[in-house]
């Protein structure tokens, strides 16, 4: 946000959309060698979330674990560029499919099969038609005991096994910052946006005019809690908060309270020591029974 006066920024989501968890078998494909430019074709099982641009990891898709860029997508095909040439591989992949299977040309027919529950979204399955191995992608699942073949085999399946081929898939948190306000804004309300999960910052104030950011989600505006002031020991007689905010409070932004009664005077009590992470609530004297101090911080409008 820059160059912009009397401002008004409410509900947006600009979190990270990769902070979600690894997709079991999330991804499928078949084996292969990376293009010229390292980029390789493969299906997704789910691709919610999955979006060109982000980053995310295959786990053992090459006997190891790689970190990928995607550059296209259509639906739940995604082309993703390697860091170098790969050569994709089913080793450690595989997972056998239930019961034995026969094909007709694109139509797939298992016996004591279970594909309404092995096989979630379009899938590659291996199996070995009479001539060797083969690897085609399940369009359709119809049934336990029905499917549609992307294309046929070479020669149609009689009572064959087969096998699947997924991979885990990780998300890689990769969006810098959720939002940026430069020193030429002003008057600006940044309220109830979701900044969650970005790898930098959520949001960066770099220093507009009269701002005001509150109750944004991954950006802590205000917080409160409890720490207790310990008796004895000579003194001195403070306890350090952390108040997770994500902005350094001010002396004002503190209200504290104790919530008991000690057993002797503690004379002033006062705020001091604020940085980023932490503030001191402190008491003059010994209370000689352990002071339990309630607090409360809030970011106010400039």
């Amino acid at each position: 946000m820059g160059d912009a006066d009397d401002v008004i920024v409410e509900g947006a989501s600009v979190k990270d959309t990769q902070d979600w968890s690894t997709k079991t078998d999330g991804a499928s494909f078949i084996p292969g060698t990376s293009d010229a430019a390292d980029q390789y074709e493969i299906t997704l099982v789910d691709p919610r979330q999955i979006e060109v641009g982000q980053h995310i990891v295959l786990k053992n898709v090459d006997g190891g674990d790689e970190t990928v860029k995607v550059v296209n997508q259509l639906l739940d095909e995604i082309t993703v560029e390697f860091t170098a040439a790969v050569t994709l591989q089913d080793t450690g992949n595989l997972t056998s499919l239930s019961g034995t299977f026969s094909s007709s040309g694109q139509t797939l027919t298992g016996s004591g099969s279970a594909l309404d529950t092995e096989i979630t979204g379009r899938t590659v399955i291996k199996a070995d038609p009479g001539g060797g191995a083969e690897y085609r992608i399940i369009r359709r699942v119809n049934s336990a005991t029905s499917a549609v073949l992307e294309t046929a085999f070479s020669g149609d399946l009689s009572a064959d096994t087969a096998e699947k081929v997924t991979i885990d898939v990780d998300a890689i948190a990769s969006q810098q910052n959720g939002i940026r306000i430069e020193t030429t804004a002003s008057n600006y309300n940044v309220r109830n946006c979701d900044t969650r999960s970005n790898v930098g910052n959520q949001i960066i104030d770099a220093g507009g005019t009269n701002p005001s950011i509150r109750q944004n989600r991954g950006h802590v505006t205000e917080n409160s809690g409890f720490g207790t002031i310990n008796a004895g020991g000579g003194g001195p007689f403070n306890v350090t908060i952390t108040h997770g905010l994500a902005v350094q409070p001010a002396l004002d932004d503190i209200s504290v309270i104790s919530n008991v009664n000690p057993t002797a005077d503690p004379g002033n009590i006062w705020v001091d020591t604020l940085t980023s992470t932490q503030f001191n609530i402190n008491c003059r004297n010994d209370p000689v029974s352990n002071m339990s101090m309630a607090w409360r911080v809030a970011i106010s409008p400039a």
